[in-house]
C-alpha cells in the first residue's frame, strides 16, 4: 500500500477543519433562528452535520456499487441537508455581523437587529421611524379626536 503524501494529509486536514467550522457557524446560526430549546436544537444540527457528511463519505466510496435510484435519493438528501446547513451558516455570521457595536449610521449598518426574533433597540436612541411617526400624529393634547380613515358611505341599489 502506497504511504499518503504530505498534500494528501493536509487536504485532508484543511476539509475536516473546514467542515468542523462551517458546522460551528450553523449550529450556533441554528440556534439563533431557533431560541426556544437551545439543547435541542445543539443535538439536531450536530447529528444533521454529521449524516451529511457520513452520507456524504459513503456515498463516495460505495459510488459504482449503489443503484442509481439510491444515489439520487442520497445525493437529494445531501443537497437538502446543505441548504439547511447554508441558512444555519448565515444566521450564524449575521449574528456574528450585528454584535459589533457600529455607530457609524451607514446605510449598510441596520438601526434595529434581528436576534432570537426580537429587535433590539437602544431605549435612549429613537429611530428614524420615531421621529416620522411624531411629526405625523397629533398627541394627546393637541387633539381629542381620534384619526380614523372613513370610507364612503355606499348604497346597494340592485335589491
Amino acid at each position: 500500500m502506497d504511504r499518503p503524501h504530505a498534500v494528501d494529509v493536509t487536504a485532508y486536514g484543511v476539509a475536516v477543519g473546514l467542515a468542523s467550522v462551517a458546522a460551528l457557524f450553523s449550529i450556533r446560526g441554528m440556534v439563533t433562528l431557533f431560541p426556544g430549546a437551545p439543547v435541542l436544537i445543539i443535538a439536531m444540527a450536530t447529528m444533521m452535520e454529521s449524516a451529511k457528511l457520513v452520507t456524504a463519505g459513503w456515498l463516495a466510496r460505495r459510488w459504482r456499487a449503489t443503484a442509481w435510484v439510491w444515489r439520487l435519493v442520497l445525493v437529494v438528501l445531501v443537497a437538502g441537508l446543505a441548504l439547511i446547513n447554508a441558512a444555519g451558516v448565515y444566521a450564524g455570521l449575521d449574528e456574528i455581523t450585528y454584535d459589533s457595536t457600529c455607530t457609524c449610521g451607514a446605510p449598510h449598518s441596520p438601526s434595529r437587529p434581528l436576534r432570537g426574533g426580537r429587535i433590539i433597540r437602544k431605549p435612549d436612541a429613537p429611530s428614524a421611524l420615531d421621529a416620522k411617526m411624531s411629526r405625523r400624529l397629533p398627541s394627546a393634547s393637541q387633539s381629542d379626536q381620534t384619526i380614523m380613515p372613513t370610507a364612503p358611505a355606499t348604497t346597494n341599489s340592485t335589491r
